[in-house]
């Protein structure tokens, strides 16, 4: 949101944009126009709303910036410039709006940060200042950067899972899925033999099914799709042919 990060072939980490609360990591509050070196020995990164995860190749798992939910997770609300190292044996991270997500190397799920409207997939509202864990034997995570208060997961078994402000706790929505994105308020979905499906808030058109109208249920959209990507309120595919 803002800043973009990007690792080179050898594990360096670059980033640019707007910088307000240290996102970057470098003790600074000053963006830059232009891709500044931040990092070496990173193999995942995560840019979310004015917060930056990261996780190294021995798997520590470092975060910094915007921190007034408790999103950097190290137990404050104090923004961070630099990084803090939050958790070891992470494989990925991926960092939403005001909240963070992370998968271990042994496939649970854990979450942290602002919990509004059940962001975190616990029974509770109230924000977590550390990593609490919500679910076993997932593959992805994804939460958009955007003010979106919906969250999507995929467990080993190829099932989608959501929550938010959806339902509080995860439940089952798909089999079969392979990638999933989201954006304000919505899911698509890409299952193993290509169909993309989709369900949620509608009114600009974004899941594609040819009305406004809210879907509560996942619909197909259609065939052949190789990659999804979602920005806002706007959805976009790679077709396979």
């Amino acid at each position: 949101y803002m800043h973009h990060a990007l690792i080179k072939k050898d594990g360096s980490l670059w980033m640019w944009g707007r910088q307000y609360c240290g996102e970057f990591g470098n003790k600074s509050t000053i963006g830059s126009a232009s891709p500044v070196k931040v990092q070496d020995d990173v193999v995942a990164v995560s840019c979310g709303g004015q917060t930056t995860g990261f996780v190294k190749s021995d798997g520590s798992l470092w975060m910094c910036g915007r921190n007034d939910f408790g999103q950097i997770g190290d137990n404050s609300t104090i923004n961070r410039n630099a990084p803090t190292k939050v958790l070891d044996d992470v494989k990925s991270v991926s960092v939403g709006w005001c909240v963070s997500y992370a998968i271990k190397n042994d496939g649970t799920l854990w979450a942290w940060g602002h919990n509004d409207k059940h962001q975190l997939g616990i029974e509770t509202t109230e924000d977590q200042l550390v990593p609490v864990k919500i679910m076993d034997d997932v593959t992805m995570v994804y939460s958009s950067a955007t003010e979106s208060k919906w969250v999507a997961a995929i467990k080993t078994d190829g099932t989608l899972w959501t929550w938010g402000e959806v339902h509080p706790t995860p439940i089952k929505d798909l089999d079969n899925v392979s990638s999933t994105v989201v954006g304000i308020d919505y899911v698509e979905a890409i299952k193993q033999d290509g169909s993309l499906w989709a369900f949620g808030i509608n009114q600009f058109g974004q899941i594609g099914n040819g009305t406004t109208a809210a879907q509560t249920a996942p619909i197909k959209i259609m065939d052949d799709v190789a990659e999804v990507a979602s920005s806002g309120e706007t959805t976009m595919v790679n077709k396979l042919n």
